[in-house]
């Protein structure tokens, strides 16, 4: 054969193996033609013009996909074994359960030349570097927070009583501890025998809203240690206190919340015939209402000519070390994504700075970049003393403190009660890799 054919077929060859390679190559790593979002409580207009430039640089379509929170932990884990769930945006108090779900930053997220963990610990305060970081991993970026605050109603007054000068003055002040809070619940209060008219306070009893958010705030203000370093066991029922000695802080804790709810307590405050606590409080029946301050639009929506502050949570009185209690959604790539690079690459970007600014002006939330940050506010200054423990079950363990709450209302000793709650949460971690 002439040697002019054997040349050309060798080239075809060659031309036809290296168009093989490249085809299982591509085929190794497909192009994301979409990234599905799912979140509970983050809304597509606060994304809109990220979205849309992250889609056009890309080539790639974001589907944004919102679901009732009430029914988020099972659907959104029914739709992540599906593999079609790229970016999953969770509760905080989540990542010590899901996060075996989840892959780590696999990307740069800093356009500057420094690595990931001193990027992210320059980014972020100390609650979201002790919650998102796990074995020297990043898993999630949180674009804002929310914490706990003091909701104030300016309408409710003492009825039908004369007040001493001395007791105009403790309403005019502004409530700091506890132990104010108390003094000024007393006077505000309208009782006859169990029946509530006004209420100073909405505490006390297990359907209060966040009561157990609450008392546990409660319990690390007090100085109990949650679990073992090791996170194995609860020890909030024991005497270690963190901030020095040992007089059983979490009893104590549950002691304080529990006495709003007792009838034959001087503090009782609150009690079931009020109905819903933000109902009440919106309806001018209950004086100091905590919650997260997002919940600021739906007292504004229930009665928009209320006259109301929100203050900083109180705290112990004369305490070094100030708590707090944070709620936020922190954005994930689950490990069943097939783009997670790109999904993590769209998380980077969304956190730099000029994002996040056009993000907050939009949604009006407040930033989780400390730098963003302003500490004369309310809500970012409380984020810096915010505090969280590896909890291990959410769902169940608000289940296990409304229930201890409840059984010490009826009369059951705290300490009691708070061993068999231990016993519980022991469990529950013991049931999750650390």
């Amino acid at each position: 054969m002439d040697k002019k054919y054997w040349i050309l077929g060798g080239a075809v060859l060659v031309l036809i193996i290296l168009g093989t390679l490249l085809l299982l190559s591509n085929r190794g790593t497909p192009e994301a033609s979409e990234l599905t979002l799912l979140t509970y409580n983050e809304d597509e207009k606060n994304l809109t013009d990220y979205i849309t430039a992250f889609e056009a640089k890309n080539n790639v379509k974001i589907n944004f996909v919102k679901v009732d929170p009430q029914n988020y932990e099972l659907e959104s884990l029914n739709r992540l074994s599906t593999s079609k769930v790229d970016i999953w945006g969770i509760p905080n108090s989540w990542m010590p359960k899901q996060h075996d779900k989840l892959t780590p930053a696999g990307v740069k997220l800093s356009n500057d030349n420094v690595d990931n963990s001193t990027y992210y610990n320059s980014l972020y305060p100390k609650i979201v570097l002790q919650e998102n970081i796990i074995n020297n991993n990043i898993y999630g970026l949180p674009v804002s927070l929310d914490t706990l605050v003091l909701f104030v109603n300016n309408n409710v007054r003492p009825q039908n009583q004369d007040l001493t000068l001395e007791e105009e003055e403790v309403l005019s002040t502004e409530v700091k501890n506890w132990d104010e809070l108390v003094t000024k619940s007393q006077l505000l209060t309208e009782k006859s025998g169990s029946n509530i008219s006004q209420s100073g306070v909405a505490l006390g009893t297990e359907d209060v809203t966040n009561a157990s958010d609450i008392l546990t705030v409660l319990m690390m203000q007090y100085g109990t240690q949650m679990t073992n370093k090791e996170k194995t066991q609860a020890t909030f029922h024991t005497a270690l206190n963190v901030f020095g000695g040992s007089n059983y802080p979490g009893a104590a804790a549950l002691d304080f919340y529990t006495s709003f709810g007792k009838s034959n307590n001087p503090n009782y405050s609150f009690s079931k015939n009020l109905g819903d606590p933000l109902q009440a409080f919106s309806d001018n029946k209950i004086a100091y209402y905590i919650d997260y301050s997002a919940k600021e639009s739906d007292i504004l929506r229930l009665n928009p000519d209320i006259s109301y502050a929100i203050k900083a949570l109180p705290q112990i009185k004369a305490t070094k070390n100030p708590v707090n209690f944070a709620s936020y959604e922190t954005f994930t790539v689950p490990n069943s994504s097939k783009n997670q690079t790109l999904a993590w690459q769209f998380l980077a970007g969304l956190t730099q700075k000029n994002n996040l600014k056009t993000y907050l002006e939009t949604s009006k939330n407040h930033p989780a970049l400390t730098e963003l940050q302003d500490t004369s506010e309310i809500v970012d200054q409380s984020i810096q003393t915010a505090q969280s423990w590896y909890n291990p079950e959410p769902t169940q363990v608000t289940k296990i403190f409304q229930d201890a709450i409840s059984q010490v209302v009826t009369g059951q000793k705290a300490q009691t009660v708070l061993d068999g709650a231990a016993v519980q949460v022991t469990s529950l971690l013991g049931k999750i890799g650390n």
